[in-house]
């Protein structure tokens, strides 16, 4: 694997991780516990695509899947503060806008790319954080309201 797509890999990698830790700091943060559960789901969640794209790194390989759709419903969506009372809506929120930007990173840095393994990289990437806040969504539009929590 050429060094250039190697160093894309690897920041790849260094966001999943930092979303780890995000997701990790904020569960540390909360006191609800189905908030406390959630953020920890989406940091194993976040340490599952690592060992995805590790495996990329190691085996020098790009697997593309059928692409998804965005929903768009994160643009209607207002961000809070990290704090200990944060609601479990406001977690997914916070959660749903970082996949978000880290989406719109990706198709960038694919949008800048000549056709080739580098830009089919991105482009994985792109849809992996597509898929990430799409079922953020979903679990937002089936939980997130204060009558289920």
């Amino acid at each position: 694997m050429e060094k250039k797509i190697k160093a894309i890999v690897q920041e790849a990698i260094d966001l999943t991780m930092s979303s780890r830790e995000i997701y990790l700091t904020m569960a540390d943060l909360v006191e609800h516990p189905e908030t406390k559960e959630t953020l920890r789901y989406l940091a194993k969640n976040e340490s599952g695509h690592k060992r995805f794209l590790q495996k990329i790194l190691d085996e020098a390989v790009c697997p593309l899947e059928v692409p998804l759709e965005d929903t768009h419903v994160s643009e209607f969506l207002k961000c809070s503060h990290i704090t200990r009372k944060m609601s479990p809506k406001e977690a997914l929120v916070l959660a749903i806008k970082r996949e978000e930007t880290l989406h719109k990173f990706y198709k960038y840095l694919e949008s800048m790319q000549p056709p080739g393994e580098i830009r089919n990289l991105l482009k994985e990437m792109a849809l992996i954080k597509l898929e990430h806040k799409e079922k953020l969504e979903y679990i937002y539009d089936d939980v997130a309201f204060p009558e289920v929590w």
